[in-house]
């Protein structure tokens, strides 16, 4: 991070309105995102808590058992109770932020790749002009694409197994979910089990369509250097735009496991798949 953020500030002031206002954009997406998660997860929280009251049971809102302890108890139900209104709001922000950190992780990924589509372009500018001062530049675009896979792969090394387990358990999680909504009759069951399906989509959704987006902003580096003005430039000059194009072929993409890139497809065939065990687990049911 400290090498990519030096490497930045070496790169010369051009087209400092457009670093501004991308990097603005991206964090305002940030905060949006972080919003909405906070704001799913706190009700869906709130929305166990206040489910026994609904339905007049002496149910607590996240069923627990504790040998040699009666949870039936009037008094034992009520510390419980107590407990867990306390232990909600730290226990829905456990995940939340993790999420939003590495979603705004991607986002600055995003920005950075922006950025330096944006310095191609620049070049430009200048293809007639200064031969060495183009050189220069391409060589800094070379070493700041080094530096930018160097961390996408720090940050894909850190969640990459995580995910992975990520991956499986929200499937079996979703197949459940369904089941229970095939199944239950009251209606604040029905609207407690839509609420955490829409909160664990909205959560899935969020992480693998920015990890998606970085993956589509990175091929794009290639076509900017197309559509630059190569066929202007010296031997040597398109020999270096030719490495970065060669490495932007192979996009910067953040996986689960290191075996399942996370985009918008991968999310569809994790739908897919916990509708099918889902069918299967109800036909089994009702038989």
């Amino acid at each position: 991070m400290h090498k990519l953020a030096r490497l930045y500030n070496t790169i010369e002031s051009v087209g400092d309105d457009y670093m501004v206002t991308t990097v603005r954009e991206m964090g305002v997406k940030a905060h949006k995102f972080s919003i909405l998660n906070h704001c799913l997860a706190l009700t869906t929280g709130t929305s166990f808590l206040i489910y026994p009251i609904f339905t007049g049971m002496q149910d607590l809102p996240y069923g627990i058992y504790i040998p040699g302890l009666n949870i039936t108890d009037r008094f034992t139900y009520k510390v419980l109770y107590i407990y867990e209104i306390f232990v909600t709001p730290p226990g829905a922000s456990l995940y939340i932020p993790f999420s939003n950190l590495f979603t705004s992780f991607i986002l600055f990924s995003i920005v950075l790749i922006r950025i330096l589509r944006h310095k191609i372009n620049l070049l430009k500018t200048i293809v007639h002009q200064d031969s060495k001062l183009m050189e220069k530049r391409i060589k800094i675009a070379i070493k700041y694409h080094k530096l930018l896979i160097t961390f996408v792969d720090e940050v894909n090394s850190l969640v990459t197994n995580m995910f992975f387990m990520e991956l499986i358990f929200f499937t079996m999680l979703v197949c459940a979910l369904l089941f229970v909504l095939n199944i239950v009759e009251l209606f604040p069951q029905i609207c407690l089990s839509c609420l955490y399906i829409i909160l664990i989509m909205t959560q899935l959704f969020t992480l693998y369509w920015t990890s998606n987006e970085l993956m589509v902003e990175s091929l794009d580096i290639s076509q900017a250097i197309y559509f630059c003005p190569w066929y202007d430039m010296n031997q040597k000059t398109k020999e270096k735009l030719m490495l970065i194009m060669a490495r932007t072929q192979r996009p910067l993409k953040i996986t689960a496991g290191h075996i399942y890139p996370l985009t918008l497809q991968m999310f569809q065939s994790l739908l897919n798949v916990s509708y099918t065990y889902f069918t299967v687990l109800r036909r089994f049911y009702k038989k």
